[in-house]
């Protein structure tokens, strides 16, 4: 069994024209535990964690996310050359201190970036599958992954055209889903064994 702790705290004092000064501050404190173990050829790992997440805006206001990330792990071993392994578990992406002020930001004479105090984390279920094979001797490895992501609520960046203007946002969506798939294949010709 192992577990553990972070605390991560950062202030942030800035001043715009000379006159107007704001001032923020990001708290983010993480607890977790994970537990390994192995019955025959099937290894596991549990792990559970919880996060929270805290910001003070230029404005005052206060957001704070309580977040739950549990996982799973599970590992079969065929045979010395070959395995299966498959990883579960619940993420959040939680929206950074700038996506969450309302404040525009001019990147040229029409494209602004603006941000969107109505945002919450963004939790998304995330599987994959891996199973890999090696020849005997080491010189061959082939590795295959399939992955699958869904997102509840997801987070994602808009364009808008208001009047001659371009503006970037971040807005909340509903359901999506993200595969994935891939294939590694390793060749070491001049291993020696």
């Amino acid at each position: 069994m192992v577990a553990g702790a972070y605390y991560m705290y950062k202030d942030f004092n800035q001043t715009y024209n000379n006159s107007i000064r704001s001032f923020l501050n990001y708290q983010q404190i993480y607890g977790y535990a994970d537990y390994s173990n192995s019955i025959s050829a099937l290894s596991y790992n549990l792990g559970v964690g919880l996060e929270n997440d805290r910001y003070r805006l230029a404005d005052g206001k206060v957001h704070n996310f309580l977040v739950f990330r549990p996982k799973l792990t599970l590992s079969y071993k065929f045979s010395r050359t070959s395995s299966l392994r498959l990883w579960s578990g619940i993420y959040t992406n939680v929206p950074g201190m700038g996506s969450l002020t309302d404040s525009r930001v001019a990147i040229d004479q029409y494209y602004y970036a603006q941000g969107n105090p109505g945002l919450q984390p963004a939790r998304y279920y995330y599987n994959q599958l891996q199973f890999q094979f090696s020849s005997p001797n080491g010189k061959w490895y082939v590795g295959t992954t399939v992955q699958h992501s869904y997102f509840p609520n997801a987070n994602v960046s808009v364009f808008a055209l208001e009047g001659n203007d371009v503006v970037n946002r971040d807005v909340p969506i509903g359901g999506s889903n993200q595969l994935g798939a891939s294939l590694v294949l390793s060749i070491r010709p001049w291993l020696t064994v």
